[in-house]
């Protein structure tokens, strides 16, 4: 599940009780100390008095998830250095915010020591027109594909932190979960295709993301890419449809910050941070006037003032694209009857217009979808955190088969 100002409501209503003056932390804020009396639960088009803006709308949701990261004790700097390049994005554009937010915005700012003009340097996000989260091939919006549902409405996650490139890899730079990877690649563990080995986050808008790279896990386990060499500074990846990319170790620490998968660090995690980081770069080499990063938040469904300005979330159809694993539409029925009949070595993808999800099947002939780590019972229906609603659309992957070990 993604936050957005339009899907905040349900998260917060689960997390906590905005019914008292919200709070922030920060890099240089202690939990629980107060930034004034904006309430995140009472803002409405009605207190922007006609101001809608993509960016005043940005502003105010870095405002409540700063308040959220507050309320859970957790660490808001990404947040609040996000809030910093709004605001002074909005005082360089002109863009005025509603007085009760502007008010927010600054205490905020302030008691974090990072209100322009106190010293502390921040970047200012990039100008010019998204680049969208089209179909494959194109540059449109993601709302689009053919009059097919759109496959993420859990799209516009939490504001993109930078809009710069992740630096260079160094000694200093490594990725926590490589080591992790390796041995997957050099050995598959036991349990690696469980999909409920690792879940979707809270902060991002990549459900079809989640399912296709899932899907194919659960298909052909540690062998979803066509070849996987390390190298000095990361990992030269060659993907199913013959796509190369390169991968540094500061890049895909990138990718597991911004694409947020919870669960405990396993192998089967790393190598979903490393479908994430694939997608990232196949989809920047589609739109070169992007950075990695803003890549990344297009194809997390992560709010990007250049890439992905609305937040939105993106069709299976896009993730598997990006990730070079070849697909087929079809009806739900028949994704769903077709891995039934795998008992077990076949999987697929169903969406709507909410969210999108991964089917699995078992030896006994069932059929389980995702519901954020944990899987549940499917005739064609998807289960997000509990509510059930009927998938529209079914899509199979056509991933190799993983290549049978070679004699001794």
């Amino acid at each position: 599940m993604a936050l957005s100002l339009g899907s905040m409501g349900n998260f917060f209503s689960r997390a906590m009780d905005f019914s008292s003056p919200s709070r922030a932390a920060g890099p240089s804020l202690t939990a629980g100390q107060p930034v004034g009396n904006y309430d995140g639960a009472n803002f409405s088009a009605e207190m922007l008095d006609g101001m809608q803006n993509l960016l005043v709308d940005s502003i105010a949701q870095t405002v409540q998830q700063i308040q959220l990261a507050q309320s859970f004790g957790a660490d808001a700097s990404t947040s609040l250095q996000q809030l910093q390049q709004e605001y002074q994005a909005a005082q360089m554009q002109g863009v005025a915010l509603p007085p009760e937010l502007q008010q927010a915005v600054e205490q905020i700012l302030s008691q974090a020591g990072l209100l322009p003009g106190m010293g502390q340097d921040g970047l200012t996000p990039g100008a010019g027109e998204g680049a969208g989260s089209g179909a494959p091939g194109g540059t449109g919006s993601s709302s689009g594909g053919g009059g097919s549902p759109q496959a993420a409405a859990d799209g516009g996650g939490q504001a993109a932190a930078t809009q710069n490139d992740a630096p260079g890899a160094g000694p200093e730079q490594t990725w926590k979960l490589a080591g992790l990877f390796d041995q997957a690649m050099a050995n598959e563990p036991a349990d690696f295709r469980n999909p409920e080995a690792w879940a979707q986050g809270d902060t991002a808008g990549n459900c079809s993301s989640v399912a296709v790279i899932k899907a194919a896990t659960a298909e052909s386990g540690n062998a979803i890419f066509q070849s996987v060499q390390k190298t000095e500074e990361g990992y030269l990846v060659t993907t199913q449809d013959g796509r190369t990319v390169k991968l540094s170790q500061a890049e895909l620490a990138a990718a597991e910050k911004t694409a947020d998968f919870e669960g405990p660090d396993s192998a089967s995690k790393a190598q979903a941070v490393m479908a994430a980081g694939v997608m990232a770069k196949n989809y920047q080499a589609e739109h070169p006037n992007l950075t990695y990063q803003q890549a990344l938040n297009a194809t997390n469904g992560v709010v990007d003032p250049v890439s992905n300005p609305k937040g939105e979330g993106r069709f299976p159809e896009q993730a598997a694209h990006d990730l070079g694993i070849p697909f087929t539409r079809t009806s739900v029925q028949t994704a769903v009857n077709d891995v039934r009949a795998g008992r077990g070595s076949e999987a697929a993808i169903i969406y709507n217009d909410r969210h999108a999800e991964v089917v699995t099947g078992n030896r006994q002939g069932g059929a389980r979808v995702d519901d954020y780590g944990r899987s549940t019972n499917s005739n064609g229906q998807i289960s997000k955190n509990g509510q059930t609603s009927q998938a529209t659309t079914g899509i199979e992957l056509h991933s190799k088969p993983k290549p049978a070990p070679k004699a001794a």
